[in-house]
């Protein structure tokens, strides 16, 4: 295995799983940070990426205004469409509602202004719906 990571250029701190046969590799990582993905190599993202409803991550405040959000989310969509190969896909768990709760201007529906943009940067990509 570590062959294969070498091969790919994956570091082995950020491999989460990797299948008995060595066909499936699941890395955990930040697409902003990701140097060592080769562009049109994976072949499914899945992610539930931050929400702007303040929760606390790790490295990343998710109580941003609205525009830097919307801005945030264009970035990393963008990557992550290049990375992924021509017929691969990419999986989007995003709430429907507004921020939680979160009010005052310029925010809105958190799905509505990341399909906007989706569709617009990453033809390929499917949506869940959180709750």
């Amino acid at each position: 295995m570590s062959d294969l990571l070498q091969e790919l250029g994956i570091p082995r701190d950020k491999v989460f799983f990797t299948s008995a046969d060595n066909d499936i590799v699941l890395i955990n990582d930040d697409f902003l940070k990701v140097d060592y993905v080769k562009p049109n190599s994976i072949d499914l993202i899945v992610t539930s990426p931050p929400y702007n409803v303040d929760i606390e991550y790790e490295g990343y405040r998710d109580n941003i205004p609205y525009k830097k959000y919307l801005e945030f989310t264009e970035k990393w969509l963008r990557i992550a469409y290049e990375l992924l190969k021509p017929d691969g896909r990419m999986y989007l768990n995003i709430p429907l509602g507004k921020s939680k709760g979160r009010e005052g201007e310029g925010f809105q529906s958190v799905y509505a202004g990341v399909v906007t943009i989706a569709k617009k940067v990453c033809p390929k990509v499917f949506f869940a719906r959180a709750r």
